[in-house]
């Protein structure tokens, strides 16, 4: 026997089984099928294993026990379970070790509920026991089926057999399954009873509570684990790691650092990646970047953590340099990979890039993936480009809420409000549900377009859904579209029914009624949102100072300016800003200077503020000398300050000057002069006399002159006695506003002056 088992073995596992199925008699024994099946158990084959099941099956052995046993952990091995399960079925005699070796098969292969099916029946009989593999097996079907009932119910039954108490492995497998259901309490608990707890269960615990975000908890059973003496090992050190993270402990996060360094595991992939996430996440980039440096060997994940991180911190430039780097170390991007270099893109605004990263997204053939698809549609959007964003939602094979959205939000974003509001309804026409981030652009494209209907359709859209009772942002911009459509009432109306209030929605409403010149109502609603012990937020104080700038409430403006200095918000910007505005236009020019002297930050609009406020005064040389300094601290005019400065050289009579600054605004800096601009020089020029400067001025205008130019003219003719000049601008006055009244008058005067002096002549 011996012989003959030892030169089959020397065929070798594929002529051995050929010499079988070629055999027909004599039939092998038990003994030398066994000792085969263990062959194939070491080699894996799955087709020498079938073939060897149809053999057996053909001729008899299969139902052997002890033969059919090794037959069952064959097949599970290489992956036939379903042929394993037949062998189960015809087995003459079913041991114990038979339904363990097909429960874990089951559940190894992802036949969970079949695997728990399987125990249900071997529970039945009061012979058999399943072990402790089986029970492990089951608990984790448990735990990937979020079946915690049944898994209570398998560890009251490991707790009944009294098997918690010598079988750690069980033990860690309860504690697993209690986390992944979310259960810390009940892991806890079994964690607590355990006689023996190994570094592997102590991790898991740890690791269950880091999912769950509660980092000190799960620093406390780290320190906990090293004073019963257990060791850490890498998995540990990346939980411990993660810890840190969602707490922002960085003191801890450098002294395990350090202690890794110790070790020698910083280049470790899997820590040193853990390490460059955590650094990231707590915005010590240079640490993450040094870690990063250090890796023995780096993968795309070390990558992406790298560049994720970067972007997520603010640093897109430096995200976009890693992403180069990147591919230039022939490294592919994946998935996620992509998505943050886009989001990189969108935030420096770079087009050109994001444009790059497309084709290399085409060239991969990932341009079909939806995540990726609506990354890109947004980073186009954002980066106003929205034929692009357009075309790239058409090629997608599929489309959902978030794809559509980016493109609503683009259009919405960059002023385009119609093509939002149809974008919107194509979604709608393709049964896909709107989000809340969709119905916000969509009720700020009505808003900007006054298109109230569709802001009512979408209000009452809004309301089906339940969405102003569980979304509180959503009552603001609904507030915010009704007062940019005028709908003051309605805007009111929608306010007053909110469930909460935030300064959100109150600024919304006080900006409205500032916006359409209710300045007394909205200083009303600023009262009493303060009577109601709201906090106003920067913009609620700038919208009520907007309020205060109507004539009468100066003093208003003054109390609310003690309000935001003793609050210590008179330095922001867009506060200064506004007081310097409030101040200026109440003839408070002292008191703006002194609000303009305190900003630590300045900007475009406060400079203009001020150099309007002198110029409306009469003081040129103030302005000018403000135009001076502000050139000299870096910050360029733009057309309101252009504006200004023509302001003061009109009310000083400096007709050069002007004539200066309106070729500066040209030659100098690029900008093509408004009809505001050409007005103000018409003005100058007729007030300085020189009418036939202004005429010719006017027929110069690229464009359609407006009423103020030609009233300009019309004066100037009535005090130079000029009728034809006259009637001729009185004429272009009228077919702009036939019900110009000033403009009859001073073409009455005109007539009445023509004919004094024609009475004079005659006489």
């Amino acid at each position: 026997m011996v012989e003959k088992r030892t030169s089959w073995l020397m065929l070798g596992l594929e002529q051995a089984m050929a010499s079988l199925e070629e055999q027909a008699r004599p039939l092998p024994s038990v003994e030398d099928l066994i000792f085969f099946v263990q062959n194939c158990r070491r080699e894996k084959k799955q087709d020498i294993a079938l073939r060897l099941h149809a053999y057996l099956h053909e001729n008899g052995f299969e139902t052997h026990p002890a033969l059919g046993n090794r037959l069952i952990s064959l097949l599970i091995e290489v992956g036939s379970v379903c042929h394993a399960q037949q062998v189960f079925d015809s087995l003459d005699l079913k041991d114990e070790r038979s339904w363990n070796i097909l429960i874990t098969g089951h559940v190894k292969h992802g036949r969970l509920q079949v695997g728990l099916s399987l125990y249900e029946k071997m529970e039945k009989i009061a012979s058999l026991n399943p072990s402790g593999y089986s029970y492990a097996a089951l608990l984790k079907a448990c735990a990937q089926l979020k079946d915690v009932e049944r898994g209570c119910a398998i560890h009251a039954e490991i707790v009944r057999k009294g098997l918690l108490a010598g079988d750690a492995f069980i033990g860690s497998t309860l504690v697993d399954m209690y986390i992944k259901h979310g259960s810390l309490a009940k892991a806890q608990e079994v964690f607590n009873i355990m006689p023996t707890r190994s570094v592997v269960v102590w991790t898991t615990l740890i690791a269950g509570f880091v999912e769950q975000g509660r980092g000190e908890e799960a620093l406390r059973y780290v320190e906990q684990m090293r004073r019963e003496g257990i060791t850490p090992d890498a998995v540990t050190f990346v939980c411990s790691l993660k810890a840190c993270g969602c707490i922002g402990a960085t003191d801890k996060v450098h002294i395990l650092h350090a202690e890794l360094v110790k070790q020698g595991l910083e280049g470790e992939l899997l820590l040193g990646s853990t390490l460059v996430d955590v650094y990231a996440k707590c915005g010590l980039l240079e640490d993450a970047q040094g870690v990063f440096n250090k890796l023995e060997h780096t993968d795309m994940v070390a990558w992406t953590t790298l560049i994720s991180g970067y972007v997520d911190a603010g640093f897109e430039e430096e995200a976009l340099s890693c992403f180069e780097r990147m591919q230039t170390q022939g490294f592919s991007p994946c998935q996620v990979t992509v998505l943050s270099g886009l989001r990189a893109c969108i935030g420096i605004g770079s087009l050109l890039k994001g444009q790059e990263i497309h084709a290399d997204i085409v060239r991969k053939g990932m341009e079909k993936d939806l995540f990726v698809g609506s990354a890109l549609v947004d980073m186009y959007g954002k980066c106003f480009s929205l034929t692009d964003a357009q075309s790239v939602l058409n090629k997608l094979p599929a489309r959902n809420v978030v794809s559509w959205t980016a493109l609503i939000s683009g259009y919405t974003e960059h002023g385009y409000g119609e093509q939002a509001l149809y974008c919107f309804d194509k979604m709608e026409d393709e049964g896909i549900s709107p989000c809340m981030i969709t119905f916000v652009s969509v009720l700020k494209a009505c808003g900007s377009i006054g298109a109230i209907e569709k802001g009512l359709e979408v209000h009452a859209e809004i309301g089906r859904k339940g969405l102003l009772e569980t979304e509180v942002f959503i009552g603001s911009i609904l507030v915010d579209m009704y007062a940019k459509c005028g709908l003051l009432f309605k805007a009111a109306e929608v306010f007053d029914h909110l469930p909460v209030r935030n300064a959100v929605s109150w600024t919304a409403l006080i900006g409205g009624y500032v916006e359409h010149g209710g300045s007394e109502e909205a200083l009303t609603r600023f009262e009493e949102m303060q009577r109601q012990h709201f906090v106003p937020a920067p913009a609620t104080y700038v919208c009520s100072l907007k309020a205060c700038t109507s004539e009468g409430f100066a003093i208003a403006g003054e109390e609310i300016h003690a309000e935001i200095t003793s609050k210590g918000l008179e330095g922001e910007l867009l506060i200064g800003n506004a007081l310097i505005d409030l101040y200026v236009k109440c003839g408070l020019l002292l008191e703006a200077q002194d609000v303009f002297e305190r900003l630590e930050a300045r900007d475009v609009v406060t400079w203009t503020s001020l150099i309007s406020g002198y110029a409306q005064r009469g003081k040129g040389e103030e302005a000018f000398r403000t135009l001076n300094k502000m050139i000299a601290e870096g910050v360029l005019p733009n057309l309101a300050t252009f504006s200004s400065l023509l302001n003061a050289c009109n009310h000083t009579g400096l007709v050069e000057r002007s004539q200066m600054y309106l070729e500066a605004l040209t030659n100098g800096y690029g900008f093509s002069p408004t009809l505001e601009h050409y007005s103000a020089m018409v003005d100058l020029l007729c007030r300085a006399g020189q009418v036939d400067k202004a005429a010719a001025m006017i027929n110069r205008m690229p464009f359609c002159p407006g009423t103020v130019a030609w009233h300009s003219l019309l004066g100037a003719c009535q005090k130079g006695h000029d009728f034809q000049r006259g009637r001729h601008a009185f004429e272009n006055v009228i077919q702009l506003d036939e019900r110009d009244f000033p403009a009859y008058t001073l073409m009455s005067n005109i007539h009445g002056n023509a004919a004094s002096e024609q009475a004079i002549g005659v006489g």
